[in-house]
C-alpha cells in the first residue's frame, strides 16, 4: 500500500473514531473490532485485544483502557505529516482541478474513488455504518 493511501485511510478511521457514536462509545461495535483485527497490520496499527462479553447480550467488549489507548494512537498517527501523494491522489487532484471542484467535492471524490478501489476502505466504511445501525 502506498504511504499516502495508508495515511489517508488512517485519517478516515480517525474521523470515524471522533464521531460521537463510534469513538466515544465505551464498547466499540463488533464490526469495528473485526475491521481492526483484519486491517490493523497493513496500516501499521497496533492490534486491539477484545473478547466476547459475559453479559446477556453476548456483545464483544474491548478493555476500556486498551480501547482509549488504541484510539489515542490512531488519532496521533492521523496527525502525521502528509507523505508524498500517490498516483491515485494525483489523478483525483487533476480531475478536481479540471472540473473546478470545491474542497468538499474533492474530498468526496477521493473517498468514493478509494471505496471502489480499496477493499480496506470499503470495509471500514461498512463497519462504521453497521456500528451506527445503517445496514
Amino acid at each position: 500500500m502506498h504511504p499516502y493511501e495508508r495515511w489517508i485511510t488512517i485519517r478516515y478511521l480517525a474521523n470515524g473514531l471522533r464521531s460521537k457514536h463510534v469513538g466515544r462509545s465505551r464498547n466499540p461495535s463488533e464490526d469495528i473490532l473485526n475491521w481492526i483485527a483484519a486491517h490493523a497490520r497493513p496500516l501499521g496499527l497496533a492490534p486491539l485485544k477484545w473478547r466476547w462479553g459475559s453479559n446477556d447480550s453476548g456483545r464483544t467488549r474491548a478493555n476500556k483502557a486498551d480501547w482509549t489507548k488504541w484510539k489515542a494512537a490512531v488519532l496521533a498517527m492521523a496527525q502525521a505529516p502528509e507523505p508524498p501523494v500517490s498516483a491515485l491522489q494525483k489523478r483525483i487532484d487533476w480531475l478536481g482541478d479540471s472540473c473546478e471542484l470545491t474542497a468538499a467535492q474533492r474530498f468526496l471524490l477521493g473517498l468514493f474513488a478509494r471505496i471502489t478501489r480499496s477493499r480496506l476502505v470499503c470495509d471500514l466504511l461498512a463497519a462504521l455504518n453497521r456500528g451506527l445501525g445503517y445496514d
